[in-house]
């Protein structure tokens, strides 16, 4: 009996070990993404910290993806989901559980603009995530509006680094008029519009990408969601 008490004692102390080595590791982890983040999203990047912030791209990219599916599974069509942001002002507005950030919706964290992932100083739109169903993408199945994530003036190192996963290359292609169709017209002032191969030969059949804008000024990524 007495061995079977210490033995206990001993797998809990081992398990408590293990546990403060974990809050450790990730109170380290949490201390060095701080850092790189107060440290800004414009200028040269290290390869260390672009891996890092490509990496929190393709997984919020996952994550968005997985509410929306989440919602389409329990009986909400993609062209009932909502898009409305916690500071919009019909986000409380009934029904939520067509609301994609609504927690009784798709409950999906709305992700405010990293400063290490996003460049500042920009307008119309603004740096930032946006994801809505506004327009359809050329090489999706049908010509209904399809459901596109965008991550609007991302660093050109991680912009590279993101099209050198997808295709193999850090070339980066021009996206004409990218704002009208990689961002719902709610949140700049040009008219959306479909989005074909004339607009971007590299882009055609791609259902992710990092591009420019005509000028090569602003650098998006952009992510087919939910193809239709």
């Amino acid at each position: 009996m007495n061995s079977d008490k210490h033995s206990a004692r001993a797998i809990r102390g081992n398990a408590m070990i293990y546990i403060l080595i974990a809050l450790g590791l990730l109170g380290a982890l949490t201390v060095v993404l701080t850092r790189q983040n107060n440290q800004g999203g414009s200028g040269d990047l290290d390869a260390d910290r672009t891996e890092l912030l490509a990496s929190q791209i393709m997984t919020y990219t996952t994550t968005v993806k997985a509410a929306i599916d989440q919602m389409t599974l329990i009986g909400t069509p993609v062209s009932a989901i909502d898009f409305d942001r916690p500071s919009d002002v019909n986000f409380d507005t009934a029904p939520y559980t067509k609301k994609l950030y609504h927690p009784e919706g798709g409950a999906l964290s709305y992700s405010p603009p990293n400063p290490g992932i996003f460049v500042s100083g920009l307008s119309n739109p603004d740096a930032g995530w946006y994801v809505g169903r506004f327009n359809n993408v050329d090489w999706t199945p049908t010509t209904a509006q399809d459901v596109v994530l965008t991550a609007w003036g991302v660093n050109s190192q991680v912009c590279a680094l993101l099209n050198k996963k997808i295709t193999g290359s850090t070339t980066i292609p021009a996206l004409s008029s990218a704002r009208s169709r990689l961002v719902n017209v709610t949140y700049h002032s040009t008219a959306n519009a479909n989005f074909t191969p004339s607009d971007c030969a590299a882009c055609e059949e791609k259902p992710s990408l990092c591009v420019s804008t005509d000028s090569g000024a602003v650098f998006v990524f952009y992510s087919v969601i939910s193809a239709q």
